[in-house]
C-alpha cells in the first residue's frame, strides 16, 4: 500500500492511499469475515438454560454451571440461581451450592417464581451439609453497612456474596472483601474440623487508615571493591620505577652531560639523551601520582562502602517505594 500526503491548507491535510489489487482482496476478505461474525445470532437465555440442562443430564455439571451462568448474565432469574445451586450440589461443592441456593430464594417473586422442585433441593442441600465434613464459618465485615461482597479463594472469580455464614471444608481458605470506597481486605481461615468459626474482616476507606510502610532490609553490602587499591598500587609501582630510573638510567646521562667539554662532537648527543631520560622519569612520576589520586578518588566515591534500604508502603491502586542509602 502506498501513502501520499499533500497539504490542504490551514484546516488540515489530505492523505491519498494507493492500494494494489492484492490489498483490495485482503480487505474484502476481512470485511466478509466480519460481516459473517456480526450476523451470527446470540443465544437466548432459554437456549443457554436448555444447553445447561442437557449438559447436566450428560453428567457434565461443570459445563452445566457455565451455561446456567451465561443464561443468568443474559436474563438474571431465580430459576437460573436454583439450577446453579443444584449443579453445585451434584458436584458436592457445598459452599457454592448454599450461596446460589440463598440467591435463588432471594430473587423469587410473583413474576419469577421458584421452580417446583426447589423444596426437594432445599432438603437435599440441608441434609448433605449436615453430614458433610464442613465447618460453619460466619463472615462479618466492619463496618457492617459498607455493602461488602465476599468471595473465597476456592470460588470462581464471578462468584461473590454478602457477608453471611457458609460451610467450608477442611483446609486453609483466603477470604476477599470488596466494597465501594474501601480498599480490598483479606483474611485467612484455617478449617481443621467441624468447629464453627467467626471471621471479622475490617475494611479501610481509600485515603483513610493505611498499612504502615514495610521496611525491607537490603542484603548486606558487598565487600569493598579492590579496584581502588589496584589503581593506587599501580601508581606507587610506576612512581617507584620512576625513582629507580632517576637513580640509575637518568643519572648516567646527567654525569655524561656534566663531563662533556664544549665544542666536542658528542655534546649534542649527550644533551638529547639527557632530555629524553629526564622526560621519561618526570612522566613516570606524573603517571604514578595520577594513578594514586585516581585510586583514592574511586575509594571515596564510586567504590565507597554503604548500604541501601528499601521501604514499601501500600497505597490506593498500588504502592509507594522509597530507597535510602548511607554514605
Amino acid at each position: 500500500m502506498r501513502v501520499y500526503a499533500s497539504s490542504a491548507g490551514a484546516r488540515g491535510a489530505r492523505v491519498t492511499l494507493g492500494v494494489g489489487m492484492r490489498h483490495v482482496v485482503v480487505v474484502a476478505g476481512i470485511a466478509f469475515a466480519l460481516g459473517v461474525g456480526t450476523t451470527a445470532r446470540a443465544q437466548t437465555a432459554d437456549e443457554l438454560q436448555s444447553a445447561g440442562e442437557e449438559a447436566a443430564r450428560a453428567g457434565d455439571f461443570a459445563g452445566a454451571i457455565d451455561k446456567f451462568k451465561a443464561a443468568d448474565r443474559v436474563a438474571p432469574s431465580a430459576m437460573h440461581a436454583c439450577l446453579i445451586a443444584l449443579a453445585y450440589t451434584r458436584r458436592n461443592l457445598w459452599p457454592q451450592a448454599e450461596v446460589f441456593h440463598t440467591m435463588c430464594h432471594e430473587r423469587a417473586t410473583a413474576g419469577d417464581p421458584l421452580p417446583p422442585w426447589v423444596d426437594a433441593a432445599d432438603k437435599q442441600i440441608a441434609a448433605a451439609i449436615a453430614t458433610a465434613n464442613v465447618a460453619a464459618i460466619t463472615i462479618v465485615t466492619k463496618p457492617a453497612n459498607a455493602g461488602a461482597r465476599i468471595t473465597v479463594s476456592s470460588f470462581a472469580q464471578d462468584e461473590s456474596f454478602a457477608p453471611r455464614m457458609i460451610h467450608l471444608p477442611p483446609g486453609r481458605h483466603e477470604l476477599f472483601a470488596v466494597a465501594p470506597g474501601y480498599s480490598e481486605a483479606r483474611a485467612f481461615v484455617d478449617v481443621k474440623d467441624r468447629t464453627p468459626q467467626r471471621i471479622e474482616i475490617e475494611l479501610h476507606p481509600w485515603g483513610g487508615v493505611e498499612a504502615p510502610p514495610v521496611a525491607v532490609a537490603s542484603p548486606p553490602p558487598p565487600a569493598a571493591s579492590p579496584v581502588p587499591w589496584f589503581v593506587i598500587g599501580g601508581g606507587v609501582v610506576i612512581g617507584a620505577v620512576g625513582g629507580l630510573l632517576e637513580g640509575t638510567w637518568y643519572l648516567d646521562a646527567v654525569h655524561k652531560v656534566q663531563g662533556d667539554v664544549p665544542g666536542q662532537p658528542d655534546v649534542r648527543t649527550d644533551l638529547d639523551t639527557w632530555r629524553t631520560r629526564r622526560d621519561v622519569v618526570i612522566g613516570s612520576y606524573a603517571v604514578g601520582a595520577a594513578a594514586v589520586i585516581t585510586g583514592v578518588a574511586l575509594r571515596f566515591t564510586v567504590f565507597r562502602p554503604g548500604g541501601a534500604r528499601l521501604e514499601v508502603a501500600p497505597a490506593p491502586g498500588g504502592a509507594t517505594v522509597g530507597v535510602s542509602w548511607s554514605r
